[in-house]
């Protein structure tokens, strides 16, 4: 039995294909997955397909999740697939979970991609605890797949100054400010045009996170230092006893 967390056989680069068959509705199938080092210098693509017992196409969710069994990323379809896939070294759990009805089999895959862009963005990165990591050059590509939000931090070193934080592609909705929860601080919506911005962010040293959210689309995120913020002179009137 692999219904349980604590209950799994492993999938990884030395057994890349698993076949298992739901019995219940609802069925949960767990397996282990351990990233490693050499893992973790691969994008990889972890793909679930489901099939009925007469043969048809039926929907399976396919999740990343942590050793407590919280998920981290999940997909859903006839073909679920987590792409661009790398996460920190470790161990996770991969649940496949039935999500009609019982019967049929499934295959669980995972395919290597390109190796790890340190100028692009790493999934899973939907929730703030794994947001990709800008670099220094204050730039990174993304890529939206389906409806999905990603998560970002900067490191901002030196003394205290403003910035502007732009995003521009296509899918676009929000652009959003937030704290390591993941609640937003600033936001700004998507209207004509293919970016948003947020500007004259007052940013302290430290690590600073970013969300983009929108469906179906790839885009470039930026930070832009616009240097320390210009006191305004004041005037003999105002100044006066």
């Amino acid at each position: 039995p692999n219904d349980l967390a604590t209950v799994n056989q492993a999938i990884g680069a030395e057994s890349p294909e698993i076949t298992g068959v739901f019995g219940l509705p609802y069925e949960n199938d767990f397996f282990k997955l351990t990233v490693d080092d050499a893992f973790a210098t691969q994008l990889w693509t972890l793909r679930a397909e489901r099939t009925t017992d007469d043969g048809a196409p039926a929907t399976v969710a396919l999740c990343l999740a942590e050793l407590s069994s919280s998920d981290i990323q999940c997909r859903e379809g006839a073909n679920a697939e987590l792409v661009d896939f790398s996460p920190p070294p470790g161990d996770y759990l991969v649940r496949v979970a039935e999500q009609r009805q019982a019967g049929g089999e499934y295959r669980l895959t995972l395919q290597p991609e390109d190796a790890v862009d340190p100028d692009a963005e790493r999934e899973p990165n939907d929730l703030p605890a794994y947001a990709s990591v800008i670099g220094e050059r204050g730039a990174i590509k993304g890529r939206l797949v389906g409806a999905e939000s990603d998560f970002f931090t900067f490191a901002v070193t030196g003394e205290p100054q403003l910035w502007r934080v732009q995003v521009t592609g296509d899918g676009l909705e929000i652009l959003a400010y937030a704290n390591q929860q993941g609640q937003e601080l600033m936001r700004r919506s998507a209207e004509e045009g293919r970016r948003i911005r947020l500007e004259n962010l007052y940013l302290l040293p430290g690590n600073h996170t970013f969300q983009v959210r929108g469906v179906d689309g790839s885009y470039a995120l930026r930070l832009i230092p616009l240097g320390p913020p210009v006191a305004e002179p004041v005037s003999a009137e105002s100044g006066a006893a």
